[in-house]
């Protein structure tokens, strides 16, 4: 797929730190807003790349988490270290999460483990930087100032993002809408586009949430989508963007159901589903580990939710 997927309209700024979670700036002309926090190990980058592009005697106003994954809220507890007054806005399930001592320990233990993969898995592609450590911060910064819900808006002066649930990948998952600029950035329940033009799903809470939410982002009028994990989606595309996530959920559930009623265990079930859909690192996807953890248990969820007798 020839397309420059970083090739951002005005106002819309890439600063991802590093490979394992996109991370987007855009500056309105009275507030700033950062969308996903991208992953722990490399917010040194971020906040570098961050800096470089906030206008002149502007701050970081608002840090928009998409969901409680440590690959999209890795970034936060440095990102409110460096801006202290910048709101941190998320679901109320996401604020829940965030508010349980369990929940914390196990963010900084996955984030260390997952870091340490990511580190490995891409240090030939993305040479030499500063990593940030795992675990080289306080959780007082990991919270939600503002919880947000269905149509809620954020004003950033001349632009608004409008805030949609999209439950199915995880219960806390939200979509973000450039109202003005009409740009979409769906959450990772509805996938993620490959540079194949593949789309990569991970169904981890609910199949019938996650189609329920890809049917309702598909009536959002929005003129740009920009897919997670990716970038802006080529204009050949964005007509059939949904459809494919639709065709790709459906396929998963095909493919797991089938074998399930041929008699195969889960673990037998993930070791053709990895043959099947694992294809090597391409761009800023996942390391194999956590691949294989995400189709285990969009496995068990697919199958709890269609089998006779779940799990």
């Amino acid at each position: 797929m020839k397309h420059d997927r970083f090739n951002f309209i005005e106002n819309i700024k890439r600063v991802t730190g590093g490979p394992g979670g996109e991370v987007y700036l855009i500056i309105g002309d009275e507030k700033t807003a950062l969308i996903d926090c991208g992953m722990s190990y490399c917010a040194n980058n971020l906040i570098m790349n961050i800096k470089k592009e906030l206008p002149a005697g502007r701050t970081l106003d608002y840090i928009l988490v998409s969901h409680s994954h440590y690959d999209h809220m890795g970034g936060l507890p440095y990102l409110k270290q460096t801006w202290p007054s910048a709101i941190a806005v998320g679901s109320e399930y996401t604020n829940y999460l965030f508010e349980k001592p369990s929940t914390l320990k196990r963010i900084r233990e996955i984030s260390k483990e997952a870091d340490e993969s990511f580190i490995d898995s891409f240090k030939d592609d993305y040479g030499d930087f500063k990593y940030s450590p795992a675990d080289d911060y306080s959780d007082e910064y990991v919270k939600i100032d503002r919880v947000v819900k269905q149509n809620d808006q954020i004003s950033l002066g001349d632009e608004t993002i409008v805030i949609h649930e999209s439950p199915g990948h995880t219960n806390c998952s939200i979509s973000f809408y450039l109202k003005k600029k009409r740009v979409l950035f769906p959450a990772e329940t509805m996938g993620c586009l490959n540079p194949n033009g593949q789309m990569l799903m991970a169904i981890l809470k609910s199949y019938k949430d996650s189609i329920e939410s890809i049917n309702k982002a598909k009536h959002i009028d929005a003129d740009y989508i920009v897919s997670p994990h990716f970038g802006f989606v080529p204009e050949n595309l964005k007509p059939k963007y949904f459809d494919l996530a639709l065709e790709t959920a459906s396929e998963y559930k095909d493919f797991i159901v089938a074998r399930n009623e041929s008699g195969l265990s889960v673990e037998e079930i993930l070791d053709e589903f990895i043959k099947e859909y694992w294809h090597g690192h391409i761009y800023n996807q996942q390391p194999f580990e956590a691949f294989r953890v995400n189709a285990y248990y969009s496995i068990c969820t697919i199958l709890n939710e269609f089998k006779d007798n779940p799990l």
